[in-house]
């Protein structure tokens, strides 16, 4: 399309109809109304995110769609298109979505203008799900739902060729070292920005990772080089209903290639409650492992994955530290929680000793 919305107000019907004509859901439909409303607001940390209900007239589409811009805050803003991460959840649903091997929504259009700087997308709408949140907490079920499916991305991406797709980073390439390169600046402000979440201990262990986090994001560059979300905490899954039968990942805007381990431990570290993670998490991470070795993952384990899980486990805080020091401060649904992740992560850092991994 020529034009990308630049806010909600002008994701108007027409816009809409010619977005998403050409996807067979909508065949023959032509849409005669829609209204808005606004969902995810300080969940949606990276996007605008409104719900449209449909009317129709003669043959009917889907009664309701979701639609997701860039971010509204223009400091987040400025973060996504740094960071590539519009264009790269745009390329993903362009290219790669048909391979995963994990539930994704429906994408009836996918756009990036990069003259703009702007994206638009146009998906199944979930809201009718189940939504954990990621600051109440959850329940063991729904984590494990939620390990067994990061090791099926693992197991199925495992060493793969992304010849095809260049645009997928891994952290050797400029995408991936801005993000490594602005951590060490970022790193003061979060910790300001969110200092009642912090302890000497964390701040000083957070500190210590920025003087090591080239080093850290290095290590994650060899081989063998998975798919990774990248973002996998508890509010990217959506779930058919609380008892976690089925559920879908969302949220591919920060996807990359790096080695195992890294998933999985920023799902533990963040998503779970320390108290929980402490006692689970051997558990988890051995379920992680089964999965990978179900999906046909030979020779990986032991002592290998137990370097990863930490190195991921540190690399992992770039979330907190550069979303601590982007995000809208008078937004107190967004404080709390950029705290929790930050609050969290820190604890499975110091839990499982991934400082003594560092050459400095």
């Amino acid at each position: 399309m020529a034009h990308l919305p630049e806010t909600m107000d002008e994701v108007t019907l027409s816009w809409l109809q010619g977005a998403v004509a050409g996807h067979p859901a909508f065949t023959g439909a032509n849409i005669s109304q829609m209204r808005k409303t606004p969902v995810g607001e300080g969940i949606g940390q990276m996007s605008a995110i409104a719900k449209l209900d449909l009317d129709y007239d003669g043959k009917p589409g889907p009664a309701s769609v979701v639609v997701k811009l860039h971010a509204p805050f223009q400091g987040m803003r400025d973060v996504g298109i740094r960071y590539d991460m519009y264009a790269r959840e745009t390329a993903f649903y362009q290219s790669l979505a048909k391979d995963v091997t994990v539930s994704i929504p429906t994408i009836y259009f996918a756009g990036w203008d990069s003259a703009s700087q702007r994206n638009a997308m146009v998906m199944e709408d979930m809201s009718n799900r189940y939504w954990p949140s990621q600051l109440s907490g959850h329940t063991l079920q729904q984590a494990e739902c939620c390990v067994d499916a990061i090791a099926k991305i693992g197991a199925g991406h495992w060493d793969a060729d992304f010849s095809g797709h260049d645009w997928l980073p891994d952290s050797r390439s400029p995408t991936i070292q801005r993000i490594v390169g602005d951590y060490q600046m970022a790193t003061p402000v979060a910790l300001g920005n969110l200092d009642k979440f912090t302890t000497p201990e964390s701040r000083a262990a957070c500190e210590r990772i920025a003087k090591n986090i080239h080093w850290i994001y290095e290590a994650l560059a060899e081989p063998p080089l998975i798919l990774t979300h990248f973002d996998t905490r508890m509010e990217n899954f959506v779930f058919t209903d609380p008892s976690a039968r089925e559920l879908a990942l969302i949220d591919w805007q920060l996807m990359a290639r790096l080695r195992p381990g890294y998933d999985i431990a920023y799902f533990l570290g963040t998503s779970i409650p320390e108290e929980m993670r402490r006692e689970h998490q051997a558990a988890l991470r051995a379920r992680y492992l089964a999965g990978l070795k179900a999906g046909g993952v030979q020779d990986y384990g032991g002592d290998r994955f137990d370097v990863d899980y930490r190195l991921g486990t540190m690399a992992m805080t770039v979330i907190p530290i550069l979303g601590g020091a982007s995000f809208d401060v008078s937004n107190e649904r967004s404080v709390a929680l950029f705290g929790a992740i930050l609050s969290r992560s820190m604890a499975s850092v110091l839990d499982n000793d991934c400082l003594s991994l560092l050459p400095n």
